[in-house]
């Protein structure tokens, strides 16, 4: 049976060579791209730094000399493209007849389905790449240095058990009775910083919280372990309570350089530098987006063709494989180099450019001008800032897309853009967990096909100060999310309602306007509950609210009138209305479908000004005495007909007919 050795030798003849020869293949392909790239900078007049103009290195290991060190007298030589191509021809052609000789001979060789191959070499061989990459060893944190019978250990243990249970009082007085020991018992510095992270934390958990004493405690246990990464969340959870942005995210930098220096690659801080920048950005601070500057030029004259901006060689990366027609990844630009000025900026043709090589914290500015999708979405998967330049709609996303012109996995900032949509697809989407917290404020949102907005999954996006519209409708939220839209305009939707709420979502409208819709304001299916706090919800030509199946409106200090319809209920709908007034002349101020379960509840402060079609039990809750006020109109006005958004058209997926 032959070695493992001889096996893994005849894979690496698959693909020309063992690793040195594909070091040495990889520096030819980086020659051939720079030999490309001189020509181009040539032609256009463009002066090349030296550190790129210079030939690639070959890094073949230099001779030795009598000595057995490495001749360091002259410099290394230039890699020889046509030479290591040559060599690993020779030693393929070599390695594969010895492998045939063996009877050992790579599948491909032998003429065997490549899918039929050993697979217990590919194990071998990503093991081995994994063992190479994480071959140091984890050093051994604070917690896991302390001795189980030392006297301060077990205090701690107790105090620990306090916390399991809730009870953070005791197990902060425990915490504190071991870092102030009265027979003055011998500690160190382990004990003391694991002592004081536990009752930063302890701290923050108290009825009522003690925010300064976290963040002393939080602070010394820094200072006494300077290793450990814990202190530091601990930290910045403290100064991101206290509203300290900046610190916050202070914090949790030094965290990720612990986490470094101990080998621990679980980057168990992007998670809460996510919170701590939503959090600023919803304060108004940029304290989480303080990373490279990355400006995107107008497509200008070319922006109707759905072509990105022209080139331009002062900016521009000129860096094409001479092999395929595909452009090179930005991120081989010298300045996204390791070691790279933080704050500098970076120039990008068009926006989906921008989005695949920013990092997390990075300001993408949308420069003045009409820009476009290029056709396809701008997967928005880094904690970054969008913002269009000037005033209010000067930076155009004129996109003619077929997939949303944003789809957003993680926490990020929109702001100040004008999205122009044309497609059969929704403008914005936003999807994911609950973790998935976005901020798109000061933006117009038009879609020509579809919705405006679609929000989906878990997540909980804020709209603020949006403008939307949409052909079918303005907003559609769905599944478990629960967005948060404050202060937007729903308008001129013309195939469907301004906002429908589906599944068990739970969006809350503040201080939001809905109008002009040539269906219904507001629709609710399925267990969907959808809260409008301070709204109006006016001019749309079919009912402002509607509910069906389990869905449920509240109403808190709205204001609903000249609709066709106000507060309609089918099957098992619900509404709980409180202080909103509802006026409504061409059609029931209020239905509620009385051959079906409905639960209408109409508190204290409401007004309701015109016909009401509901059974016995529905009118006895509009009385005074329960604080609504009733006015009822001299003739009863008749159901619309089948005309416009009332005529009959079965889609069991947008609403009740």
């Amino acid at each position: 049976m032959t070695s493992v050795q001889d096996r893994l030798k005849a894979r690496w003849a698959k693909t020309g060579g063992g690793p040195e020869l594909e070091e040495r293949l990889k520096a030819a392909k980086a020659e051939l791209a720079r030999r490309d790239k001189v020509v181009k900078a040539k032609a256009l007049g463009v002066t090349l730094p030296d550190k790129v103009a210079a030939p690639v290195v070959d890094p073949k290991t230099p001779e030795r000399t009598g000595d057995g060190q490495a001749d360091s007298s002259t410099p290394p030589p230039p890699i020889s493209v046509e030479a290591v191509i040559e060599e690993a021809r020779r030693k393929t052609i070599a390695e594969v007849e010895a492998a045939i000789k063996q009877g050992d001979a790579p599948a491909w060789a032998r003429g065997v389905d490549s899918e039929d191959e050993d697979e217990e070499i590919k194990a071998l061989e990503a093991g081995c790449r994994e063992v190479t990459a994480y071959a140091a060893p984890k050093p051994t944190l604070p917690p896991d240095r302390l001795d189980p019978s030392h006297p301060l250990v077990r205090l701690k243990d107790e105090g620990n058990q306090s916390m399991r249970r809730g009870d953070f009082e005791l197990a902060a007085q425990l915490y504190t009775q071991a870092l102030h020991p009265g027979d003055k018992r011998k500690t160190t510095n382990d004990i003391d910083g694991v002592l004081y992270c536990n009752r930063s934390k302890a701290r923050m958990q108290l009825d009522v919280p003690d925010l300064e004493g976290a963040l002393a405690d939080a602070d010394a246990a820094c200072k006494l372990c300077p290793d450990w990464p814990k202190p530091r969340a601990r930290l910045a959870e403290a100064n991101l309570a206290l509203g300290f942005y900046r610190g916050a995210m202070i914090a949790c930098r030094d965290g990720e350089r612990c986490e470094k220096r101990v080998n621990d690659h679980s980057k168990s801080f992007v998670p809460l530098m996510d919170r701590v920048a939503m959090r600023a950005a919803r304060e108004g601070s940029l304290a989480g987006f303080d990373g490279r500057v990355i400006y995107v030029r107008s497509a200008g004259e070319e922006a109707w063709l759905g072509k990105e901006a022209p080139e331009n060689a002062g900016f521009d990366v000129i860096d094409r494989d001479p092999f395929s027609n595909d452009t090179i990844d930005p991120s081989k630009h010298p300045d996204f180099a390791p070691g790279r000025e933080v704050n500098r900026p970076i120039h990008a043709r068009c926006l989906r450019d921008a989005c695949e090589i920013c990092e997390d914290g990075d300001r993408i500015l949308i420069l003045r001008g009409v820009h476009n999708g290029l056709g396809a979405a701008c997967e928005i998967r880094k904690r970054v800032l969008i913002r269009g330049e000037g005033a209010f709609r000067e930076a155009v996303i004129d996109a003619r897309n077929n997939s949303p012109i944003f789809r957003i996995h993680r926490p990020c900032v929109i702001q100040n853009l004008d999205i122009d949509f044309t497609g059969f697809s929704e403008a914005v989407r936003v999807e994911g967990k609950p973790s998935n917290n976005p901020l798109i404020e000061h933006a117009w949102i038009a879609c020509s096909g579809d919705f405006g907005v679609v929000v989906a999954g878990e997540s909980a996006p804020t709209f603020r100060n949006c403008k939307i519209k949409g052909k079918r409708g303005g907003m559609r939220f769905m599944q478990d999310c629960a967005p948060d839209i404050v202060d937007c305009v729903v308008k001129d939707c013309e195939e469907g309602a301004g906002v429908y709420a589906y599944d068990r979502c739970t969006p809350h409208l503040r201080d939001c306007v809905i109008e002009n819709n040539d269906h219904e304001g507001a629709v609710v299916m399925n267990r969907a509950v959808m809260t409008l706090t301070n709204c109006h919800v006016r001019d749309n030509r079919a009912p402002a609210c509607e509910a069906t199946h389990e869905g449920k409106f509240i109403l808190d200090r709205c204001h609903v009138h000249e609709n066709v319809g106000g507060i309609w209920l089918w099957e098992k709908g619900t509404c709980d209305v409180r202080a909103t007034v509802v006026i409504e002349k061409t059609a029931p101020a209020v239905l509620c479908d009385p051959g079906a379960d409905t639960k209408p509840k109409f508190g204290r402060g409401t007004i309701i000004h015109g016909f009401v079609m509901a059974n016995d039990e529905a009118l006895k809750k509009l009385t005074p005495a329960r604080g609504v006020q009733w006015q009822k109109p001299e003739a009863a006005p008749s159901l619309p007909g089948e005309v416009g958004a009332f005529k009959f058209e079965y889609n069991m997926f947008t609403r009740k007919q």
